[in-house]
């Protein structure tokens, strides 16, 4: 759980470069899933600990379904939405996302976001851990 490690849906391929520039920059790891099926193993997979999605998916789901998906982990991943228009935080928090990156991507806003999202997931993560050896040692 040490380092940092975020799964973008992006159709964008400007958008996924922005990103893969701002993450070289650190060592943090990027991954990307084209649409929901190709991203079902990194949901799946418990040491990614944020996803960036856009809000339309290339297969036609939406950035819920991506939500649904992660959330049947014992410690889902938390979800930041890409999106350009003013009102979807809102939408977003209502619904269980996590946050909302603006687009064009911003390089502080980025390592902010993402930083403050893997710290949350990773206590999280932490705690329920602790919690499942002390209910297994009682």
């Amino acid at each position: 759980m040490g380092t940092v490690s975020v799964l973008a849906l992006l159709a964008s391929r400007a958008d996924q470069q922005c990103l893969r520039n701002i993450f070289s920059h650190s060592n943090w790891k990027l991954q990307f899933a084209s649409g929901l099926p190709e991203a079902q193993p990194f949901l799946r997979d418990d040491t990614v600990g944020v996803v960036i999605t856009d809000c339309h998916l290339s297969g036609g789901e939406y950035w819920t379904d991506v939500l649904r998906t992660a959330e049947q982990r014992a410690v889902p991943p938390l979800l930041i939405v890409a999106d350009r228009s003013p009102n979807a935080l809102a939408e977003v928090l209502n619904m269980g996302g996590y946050d909302v990156l603006a687009k064009p991507f911003n390089l502080t806003e980025v390592v902010r976001i993402v930083g403050a999202a893997w710290l949350a997931w990773k206590h999280k993560a932490e705690a329920t851990a602790l919690t499942a050896s002390t209910s297994a040692t009682n």
